[in-house]
């Protein structure tokens, strides 16, 4: 549903301005990247360096610790010992990296604001009436390119959508340069737009955005619920068990994408803790991938070329238009292989994180994907009793499983609505219209809800 309308309007006498002496300087730094943006800095490199080697060591350790305890049998307490205080270390490692992060380096923020010119005309987008310079932040922005599917747009239901409860965004809006927009400059709004954001807050003065506790535990219980009787079961039966997995990791999915958008308490730490907790320990994915993925895909749903969801050629088309790019030998068949290629949804996706992990220095969420691992492993190899090939046997079964539903799911929620085909003609679409023209409502039945996640 809408998100309400709760960050502060920053004051427009806030302009950001610095002293020319301090602007030229600024403007004789090199350039860290070329002009397509694709170079990086020597310093960058080493950050990545050393942001890649905790995701690295555990990888290792993992491996070590699995060979170790679970390759063979339980050996000897010394065994369980020197495991234990491999993790201790592990965890050691960690806590420095993270006090050398938050003590030695330049905060993300500082970061951002000290980010050099970009070429070519300056990029603006217009959010509560106000006009900000966004051409510097455009290529830090922490969400990615997003922002850039609103230059010259007026971005103020997005923005609400995604930061309102984000303290660091608004921080970042005052630090822009802005100006009063003038009317003429400002993208023209249907009535519409006022009548929805009237809504949103009536809706949130009636607490229809508070969270449900009892809802919310009873999504979890069936979730833990299902994980821990799949991988006791497992002993019994590996396809049974796995099935179950799958089903559970499908909800973890739903449960995840619901806080992701700050969708369970509207408290944006929290709900980002609830999406690692569900999608990296439980799932051994990556919320923050899945964030950078999914904000692009609702900034601008089916918008060819700008929702990363639609990137399905030369397998999958969604309309006619589509398909014409496809080669058509293949994708005539896609209506029989389109449900046996969402088994491979999943598998695809671990890879993808893994490297998105490693590309974006993400050394938390490496570590607690590792430890959804070394969970999982020793509930199937060191308490259920089995051996390696039938536990990855079963990790292939239930990410299958998974794949089928979420995919499946995820496709009748939007694909299947009209398609815009290129950036300039969702450009002209305000984001309310956009946001209703291209999701399907289904029935309102507590059944159809429960199945589909409550989407």
């Amino acid at each position: 549903g809408p998100e309400p309308e709760t960050m502060p309007v920053p004051r427009a006498d806030h302009g950001g301005s610095r002293s020319s002496t301090a602007a030229k300087k600024e403007m004789q730094k090199p350039r860290a990247h070329d002009k397509d943006g694709l170079k990086k800095s020597t310093s960058n490199q080493q950050g990545m360096e050393s942001g890649l080697f905790l995701p690295l060591g555990l990888l290792v350790l993992q491996i070590a610790i699995v060979k170790r305890i679970w390759g063979e049998e339980w050996r000897t307490l010394a065994d369980q010992g020197w495991s234990l205080v491999a993790a201790l270390v592990a965890s050691v490692l960690y806590l420095v990296k993270i006090m050398f992060n938050r003590f030695c380096k330049k905060s993300k923020h500082e970061k951002l604001m000290s980010a050099e010119p970009a070429n070519g005309p300056r990029k603006y987008v217009f959010l509560n009436g106000l006009k900000y310079d966004v051409t510097e932040f455009a290529d830090k922005h922490p969400g990615g390119k997003v922002i850039r599917f609103y230059f010259d747009q007026d971005c103020t239901d997005a923005y609400n959508a995604f930061h309102r409860s984000s303290k660091w965004a608004a921080e970042t809006l005052k630090s822009l340069k802005k100006t009063k927009a003038i009317p003429a400059d400002v993208p023209p709004q249907p009535a519409y737009i006022k009548e929805y954001r009237e809504l949103v807050r009536k809706w949130t003065r009636m607490g229809l955005y508070n969270p449900n506790w009892f809802f919310i535990g009873m999504r979890v219980l069936e979730i833990v619920g299902c994980l821990v009787f799949s991988i006791y079961f497992a002993r019994h039966t590996i396809i049974l068990s796995a099935m179950i997995a799958g089903y559970a990791w499908a909800k973890c999915g739903f449960l995840q994408h619901d806080a992701g958008h700050l969708g369970i308490t509207g408290n944006s730490d929290v709900d980002i803790l609830i999406q690692v907790a569900f999608e990296g320990f439980a799932k051994g994915g990556s919320a923050a991938w899945w964030r950078n993925r999914h904000n692009k895909h609702h900034a601008k749903p089916n918008v060819h070329n700008q929702d990363s969801d639609l990137v399905t050629l030369p397998f999958l088309s969604w309309d006619k238009d589509h398909a014409k790019e496809a080669p058509k030998w293949l994708i005539r068949y896609q209506a029989y292989y389109f449900v046996p290629l969402l088994c491979l949804y999943v598998p695809i996706f671990f890879i993808t994180t893994k490297l998105f992990m490693w590309r974006k220095k993400h050394p938390f969420e490496a570590f607690v994907a590792v430890l959804h691992h070394l969970a999982f492993g020793y509930g199937l190899m060191g308490w259920s009793g089995l051996s390696l090939a039938e536990t990855v046997g079963w990790f292939l079964l239930g990410y299958a499983v998974q794949g089928v539903y979420l995919g499946f799911v995820f496709s009748l929620s939007h694909f299947v609505m009209p398609h815009m085909h290129g950036p300039e003609e969702g450009k002209n679409v305000d984001w309310v219209k956009l946001q209703c023209n291209t999701t399907l409502d289904f029935s309102e039945s507590e059944v159809v809800g429960w199945l589909t996640g409550h989407l």
